[in-house]
């Protein structure tokens, strides 16, 4: 569990409007770029429901094992899950391995997941109708 906090999500309540993953590609890339966002809001079109997608930051990581690179990590102090960007070689085993859909290839095609902001996560904050909230 990270020491930062946890975001959590409750889909019953999410409206899908993508604020938060606009604010994250704003926070993250400097632009309003969903693509570029580390959370992603995953659409359900036969029962018109949504879902927030984001790294978990799991205590044993399926995409820490699946990578070839040992790109993945974690930071044993806060205990988030992060890509050491040097040593990803945008293979996207990664992606396929998560059970979450929480991981991205960015542009360059190197993995990239929701860090929680440094304890501080702007989607949360964000989120009208509190479909994300950020607990310490």
């Amino acid at each position: 569990m990270p020491k930062l906090g946890n975001l959590i999500a409750n889909p019953r309540i999410c409206t899908g409007c993508q604020t938060c993953a606009v604010a994250c590609s704003f926070l993250k890339v400097g632009r309003f770029d969903l693509n570029s966002a580390r959370i992603r809001i995953g659409r359900n079109e036969p029962e018109c429901s949504f879902s927030p997608h984001f790294c978990r930051h799991c205590g044993r990581p399926l995409c820490q094992s699946a990578c070839p690179t040992h790109a993945i990590r974690r930071n044993e102090t806060t205990g988030m899950v992060y890509v050491e960007p040097e040593l990803c070689s945008g293979c996207g085993l990664c992606l396929e391995a998560c059970p979450f859909d929480a991981i991205r290839l960015d542009r360059n095609r190197l993995a990239t997941m929701c860090d929680l902001c440094n304890g501080r996560p702007m989607c949360a904050k964000l989120c009208q109708p509190r479909a994300l909230i950020f607990v310490r």
